[in-house]
Order: structure tokens, then sequence, then C-alpha cells
């Protein structure tokens, strides 16, 4: 679990080790340990994905103090903290995978293992609208939908 809230706040350590990097075996590695830890979280955390028969996350507040404002800051977050590390795993990496395309692949089966984890993992992709994600994704930049200007294009110039 500490590895999860370490990478939840450290998006950039998997960025740099499973996207940036140009060893293979160190990114399979990675890949190895995210599968590895978040197959054990989701078994011991399933029952606080989500409230009971609803579709809402189950919360709890979390509050940090903020050196800058001199001030404790309170927010409320997924009390589960895999639902946390995927929000930034999925949600907010997307476009990073967009940029790494080269290695995008070891991103994608950390998301596909993740998938096929249960009942409760597949509820969450579908609450975060992962099916409309990883068709606009696919679709590079130019779905019959939505179409946001400032995502990143996937490719270079070669």
């Amino acid at each position: 679990m500490w590895l999860l809230k370490y990478l939840t706040y450290n998006k950039q350590m998997i960025i740099e080790h499973l996207l940036k990097n140009k060893s293979e075996e160190e990114r399979e590695n990675f890949r190895a340990l995210l599968i590895t830890v978040i197959s054990l979280a989701a078994k011991n955390e399933e029952k606080v994905f989500f409230n009971q028969d609803s579709d809402e996350y189950q919360t709890e507040v979390l509050v940090e103090y903020n050196e800058e404002k001199g001030k404790f800051i309170a927010e409320v977050a997924p009390k589960a903290v895999l639902i946390r590390f995927m929000q930034v795993f999925f949600e907010s990496m997307l476009d990073d995978a967009r940029t790494y395309f080269q290695h995008f692949e070891d991103y994608f089966q950390v998301l596909f293992y993740f998938a096929r984890l249960g009942y409760m993992e597949t509820k969450y992709l579908v609450h975060a609208k992962g099916i409309f994600k990883i068709m606009d994704f696919v679709m590079n930049n130019s779905p019959p939908f939505h179409h946001d200007k400032s995502r990143k294009k996937m490719g270079n110039a070669l």
C-alpha cells in the first residue's frame, strides 16, 4: 500500500520507469512490480472501492500541511488507495502514454491486468469512462465525439 501511495503522489516516477526507460528489462521488472502491488491491493481493498449498491466511491478526508501557504488543506478522496492510484495511472497518465508511444505497451499491459482482476475493478473503469478514453486514445485525437485540442498528439515527426 505504501508503494501505491508513493506512486500516486510521484507520477513522474511511473513515467520514468514504465514509459521513458529505454531498458526493456527494467520496464518489464517495473511492470511486474506494479501488477503484483495492484493485485495485492485489490484483494485487500475491494470492499472499500464503492458504497454498497452504488456507483459512488467510499471517501475519506485527507489533510495535508501546505508549507507554502502555511496552513492545512483538506480534500475528500476515495478511501481505497488503489482507486486513488488508478485515478493517476489511468485518468491523468493517458496523455503521457501518448507522448511516449514507443513503450506504451507496458502501460497498457498493467491496465489490462487491472481490468481483468474482478467486478469492482471493471466497475471502476466504467465509472471512469474507460471505454470512451480508450477509444479516444486509439483514434489519436480525431474521434467523432468531443475533441479537446489541448491534448498531446501521439507520435513524432518521424
